[in-house]
């Protein structure tokens, strides 16, 4: 009998091909568990994202994760997402699986600070720094716009607190706005 570290031992008289192949089809038997976080890591093959895919019902690389929340919790309609509570992208644990739309699944992303946001996005101009002079100037947006070398509906969403919540929410100062006949609102 031939043992292998990650599996079971193979029964007597199969072919190994014979006996991976019928193993292939059950996620579970290419599953890891994480005694720390309760995940169950799947370790066969992954895509370019990490998740793991898999042949399914005649399908190359269908997300195990999905085929896990189907076999345990029931179907996934048309469109809605699979998302993971613990954030790993290979486990396939059910109680870790959640259903959501695409607009919850970012909402979920940000939320965690899974995003690259502020200074850790790469197309940002600002640095924080220049991101708290705007939320607390009294200049107009169009100017602020020009000295920063930005758009004014930036500066615009700075002070109305649609971009950049985490820096302005840490400043703990308040943006100085004007009402719509440009005298300051306090």
């Amino acid at each position: 009998m031939v043992e292998s570290t990650l599996m079971a031992p193979i029964p007597h008289g199969i072919v190994y091909k014979e006996w991976m192949v019928g193993k292939a089809k059950d996620p579970l038997s290419r599953t890891v568990t994480c005694p720390e976080s309760g995940c169950w890591l799947f370790i066969g093959g992954l895509n370019a994202y990490g998740y793991g895919v898999m042949r399914h019902n005649g399908q190359r690389n269908v997300m195990v994760h999905r085929v896990m929340y189907e076999r345990f919790k029931g179907p996934i309609p048309d469109g809605i997402f699979v998302c993971h509570t613990c954030d790993v992208r290979n486990c396939v644990n059910p109680d870790h699986l959640f259903l959501g739309t695409p607009a919850e699944n970012s909402r979920d992303a940000v939320n965690k600070q899974r995003t690259a946001a502020g200074t850790d996005n790469p197309s940002s101009k600002l640095s924080e720094d220049q991101v708290i002079e705007i939320y607390v100037s009294p200049l107009p947006s169009r100017e602020l716009a020009e000295i920063y070398g930005v758009r004014s509906t930036v500066i615009q969403k700075i002070k109305a607190d649609q971009i950049w919540q985490r820096v302005t929410a840490k400043s703990g100062k308040t943006a100085f706005r004007r009402n719509r006949g440009g005298q300051p609102k306090y």
